[in-house]
C-alpha cells in the first residue's frame, strides 16, 4: 500500500474524498497522481474519521480547484447498512458493481431491490420515482412484460414530468421497443427535457442511435417542433 504523508494546511489544486472502506485503493491512486505532479489534498483517515469537519478540511476544500470523490461499491454498501430503506442506493451498487465487472454483485444488489420495492410502493403508491426504479430493475432481470407495466405506471402517476418521462423513454429502448421509445422521447422533449447531446450519447438509446426519427428529434430543434 502507498504511503502519504498527513494533510497539511495548505491549497491543492484537487480535494479527494472517499470511504475509508477504499482507503488502500484510494491512497495508490493519489500516489501515482501526485507521482504525476498534480497537488493533492487527502486526509488519510477518510472523511468518515473527519466528520467534525474540521477549519483545515473546510479551508483544503474551500480553496481546492477540483473536488475528486472516489467512490466504489464499498462506499454503496456501507450507506445500505447504514439506511436498508435507501432503495436508490441498491441501484447505485449495481451499476457501480456492473462497472467493475462484477457481476454476482450486481445482480444480488438487483435481487435486493426487487425483494425490496414492492413493499416499499404498496406504502408509497404515489412515488413514481421508485416505480421506474422498479420497471428498470425488472427488465434488467429479464422481467420485459413486468417492466412495460412498471413504467407505465410510473407515468401514469407524473405525466408531466419530463424526466419520468425521459428515464420511461429508455426504458422501451432498452426493451427493444423503438416507437413507444420514440413517442416518449418526444413528449419529454415538449415538456422540457432538452439536454440533446446526453440524449445522444446515452447508453440506454444505443438501439436508436441511427433511426432517422431519433436523429431528427435530438438534433437540437425546440420542443415545440418536437410536440408539432
Amino acid at each position: 500500500m502507498a504511503t502519504l504523508e498527513a494533510p497539511v494546511a495548505r491549497s491543492a489544486d484537487v480535494f479527494v474524498s472517499y470511504s475509508r472502506d477504499d482507503e488502500t485503493r484510494v491512497l495508490d491512486v493519489a500516489a501515482k497522481l501526485r507521482a504525476a505532479g498534480v497537488s493533492l489534498w487527502i486526509d488519510q483517515g477518510g472523511l468518515d474519521g473527519a466528520s467534525q469537519w474540521s477549519e483545515q478540511i473546510v479551508n483544503a476544500l474551500e480553496s481546492a480547484k477540483v473536488l475528486l470523490l472516489m467512490v466504489t461499491e464499498a462506499a454503496f454498501q456501507r450507506v445500505i447498512e447504514l439506511k436498508p430503506a435507501f432503495i436508490s442506493g441498491y441501484a447505485d451498487m449495481a451499476m457501480t458493481c456492473d462497472g467493475l465487472g462484477r457481476q454476482s454483485e450486481a445482480r444480488a444488489a438487483r435481487d435486493q431491490m426487487l425483494e425490496r420495492l414492492p413493499n416499499y410502493i404498496l406504502q408509497n403508491p404515489d412515488d413514481s420515482r421508485a416505480r421506474m426504479f422498479y420497471a428498470v430493475t425488472l427488465a434488467e432481470s429479464g422481467r420485459k412484460d413486468e417492466a412495460i407495466r412498471g413504467g407505465s405506471s410510473a407515468i401514469e402517476i407524473s405525466p408531466d414530468d419530463s424526466m419520468m418521462l425521459y428515464n420511461c423513454a429508455c426504458l422501451h429502448a432498452r426493451l427493444g421497443e423503438p416507437q413507444r421509445a420514440l413517442d416518449l422521447l418526444r413528449q419529454a422533449i415538449a415538456r422540457g427535457h432538452l439536454n440533446f447531446g446526453w440524449m445522444r450519447n446515452d447508453p440506454d438509446m444505443l438501439s436508436l442511435r441511427d433511426n432517422p426519427e431519433f436523429i431528427a428529434l435530438t438534433s437540437g430543434q425546440t420542443a415545440t417542433d418536437a410536440a408539432g
